[in-house]
């Protein structure tokens, strides 16, 4: 069973959507009056419920204006990275895809009230450390193919092929998954979602490379572009973490295990 709190946070995420900060505070009082008020007996108004009541009072069914263009900007973001090629349109969709979703739900509201995570260093440090083992491991098979200190056979690049496919879809699988834990749990899970986002980028960057152009006829250093589109979105990824951790509000969002 959900806490207080956990009700409210998911309470401020939707409220969020379409009211401005100030609005969003007041409704999330009136929910936790109504919370600590509320009889055992009684039959639980959840977070949704509450706040169409309040949608209905006040005649105001559509998102604000910034939720819907930060949306739009995500989803256009989302479709340069799919189509595009090259890493400057990418180091642009590591950044600019994770603020603009941070804008949509407004994070910073959502920060204030997000219920303590007591593992909130690991959303930070854990797919880090997946992503960046990953990455080496790609840039060094490149990079030991293009000095050609090995040789591989047609079969061994098609392998390497379908796991850069692999990536990118344990990248997009940690995206949605974050995406929901962010929903249903805390804002925390906002990290590892920048950075799948930037994970997805760099595999798709590698990607692209493989098959535009001759990988024997690179310079030596040119696949190591690759790193600025995971690099920018893991700093990315750490920018946020530090706002979430700065942000006080109600109290209950913390940084590390007490």
């Amino acid at each position: 069973m959900k806490t207080n709190g956990y009700l409210i946070y998911r309470l401020v995420l939707l409220a969020s959507l379409h009211f401005s900060v100030e609005k969003v505070r007041d409704i999330a009082e009136d929910y936790e009056e109504y919370l600590n008020q509320r009889e055992p007996s009684e039959k639980l108004e959840a977070p949704r419920q509450f706040f169409s009541a309040i949608l209905r009072e006040d005649r105001r069914y559509r998102p604000r204006l910034k939720t819907i263009l930060a949306f739009l900007a995500a989803a256009l973001l989302f479709s340069g990275g799919v189509w595009g090629v090259g890493v400057a349109p990418l180091s642009l969709v590591a950044v600019g895809l994770p603020v603009a979703v941070w804008i949509a739900i407004d994070g910073g509201a959502a920060a204030r009230y997000s219920p303590k995570h007591p593992h909130a260093i690991w959303c930070v440090l854990a797919p880090f450390l997946c992503i960046s083992l990953l990455a080496v491991g790609c840039l060094l098979f490149m990079d030991a193919v293009v000095t050609e200190t090995i040789q591989i056979s047609p079969d061994t690049a098609q392998h390497f092929h379908m796991a850069l496919h692999g990536c990118s879809g344990a990248s997009l699988i940690l995206f949605l998954v974050s995406a929901c834990r962010l929903w249903r749990s805390s804002i925390w899970y906002f990290c590892p979602l920048t950075q799948a986002v930037s994970g997805w980028c760099f595999f798709r960057s590698i990607h692209s490379i493989l098959t535009r152009m001759d990988l024997s006829a690179q310079p030596l250093t040119e696949h190591f572009y690759c790193l600025f589109p995971l690099i920018l979105g893991l700093a990315t990824s750490l920018t946020f973490a530090l706002r979430i951790r700065k942000l006080k509000g109600r109290g209950s969002t913390q940084w590390m295990d007490k």
